[in-house]
């Protein structure tokens, strides 16, 4: 693991059990059993628990996920589900959508999501909370909003979430979270356009004293964007890397156990609000549903897959590597649309020599 690594997940974890004491056990314990077991454990989770939403952002990946047919999980089914999360080593899980806010039961969700043995976010633009909410969320267990700000501004901002307002909402849920004594993160997805602007560092500056961190998100050839060529050139993924080195900012890569980098399929997995399980948002090969199997051998089966066994890549496939991006996403999701099972997406997956993968980001 670099030194700068290592220095990120120091500061990732030492923020985790200052945010969450309860949390010292826990990891201690995963690194025992990452070192001395050599087992493979889950460190974060993406839960999308509802695919509603007032929004109609441009970049959407939930959309081709949709199935209006299927039922979302409820309340009791998503506590089995986070507890056998927790027992496959979870620390953080993050809960979205969709719009979470829109659940009625959220309060229910966030009680039975066991809240005192995770780091339990929950992610939002904004539009539905209110002061009564954010508290009753806190009292039910959140300690944290991920909240969804893609530009320094209310036009372009309504702009790419396709709705007007949400830039004012997203301001007054930042003021809500605070009055709630809720902490944030600010969630960005850093475009060319707003690496050009220098939109960032306005982000930054207009949230400074209002919340805890800014999590950088790169952008993805899928859902809104699958047919645009929003992936960033070698030049402009420096400048992510270097605008997550800023004091309070980081991105996803940052939180593994040992080694930065893309910990999709690996420490980090997607469930979606009907209870598939995916390798990440972006990546929509099912590899089962908690409905009908354990997620302990959904998750085996993941793990036995060689591009997802050593559990990180040094670049985000789908983002930032021009192998994986541009030679077998399209045809996954592509397979995924065609057979929700997965079955076939996953025997594409399977078939991927994890060699073609051994790219760092300043080599690719």
């Amino acid at each position: 693991m670099s030194q700068k690594g290592r220095v990120n997940s120091l500061r990732e974890h030492l923020f985790l059990v200052r945010e969450r004491p309860v949390l010292l056990y826990r990891l201690a314990k995963n690194y025992a059993r990452l070192l001395l077991w050599r087992r493979p454990l889950l460190r974060g989770v993406e839960f999308a628990i509802t695919y509603r939403c007032q929004a109609k952002c441009r970049h959407c990946l939930r959309l081709s996920l949709i199935d209006r047919k299927r039922k979302e999980l409820v309340p009791a089914e998503i506590r089995e589900v986070v507890r056998q999360l927790l027992d496959l080593g979870a620390l953080n899980i993050n809960l979205t959508g969709g719009e979470p806010l829109l659940r009625e039961d959220l309060p229910e969700v966030v009680r039975l999501a066991f809240p005192e043995r995770c780091f339990l976010t929950l992610a939002t633009n904004g539009l539905a909370l209110t002061l009564p909410l954010a508290r009753e969320l806190r009292r039910a267990g959140i300690r944290m909003l991920s909240l969804s700000l893609d530009a320094p501004g209310a036009e372009e901002h309504d702009r790419i979430r396709g709705r007007l307002g949400t830039y004012r909402g997203a301001m007054e849920a930042l003021e809500i979270a605070g009055r709630a004594g809720l902490r944030v993160s600010v969630c960005t997805i850093v475009t060319r356009e707003l690496l050009r602007s220098g939109g960032v560092e306005r982000i930054l500056a207009d949230i400074r004293g209002k919340a805890q961190q800014l999590t950088l998100n790169m952008p993805y050839r899928v859902g809104g964007w699958a047919d645009e060529e929003e992936s960033l050139n070698a030049a402009e993924l420096a400048r992510f890397r270097a605008l997550t080195r800023l004091p309070g900012v980081r991105w996803e890569g940052s939180s593994n156990y040992f080694e930065e980098g893309c910990p999709a399929g690996g420490e980090k997995i997607y469930l979606t609000p009907y209870g598939d399980v995916m390798p990440c948002a972006c990546i929509h090969a099912s590899y089962g549903n908690v409905r009908e199997r354990p997620l302990r051998e959904i998750y085996a089966e993941m793990r036995e897959t060689p591009i997802f066994r050593k559990g990180v890549r040094p670049a985000c496939l789908v983002a930032e590597h021009p192998v994986f991006a541009e030679r077998y996403l399209d045809e996954i999701n592509r397979l995924a649309r065609e057979e929700p099972s997965g079955a076939r997406a996953r025997r594409l997956l399977r078939r991927i020599d994890p060699q073609d993968f051994s790219l760092s980001p300043d080599q690719g």
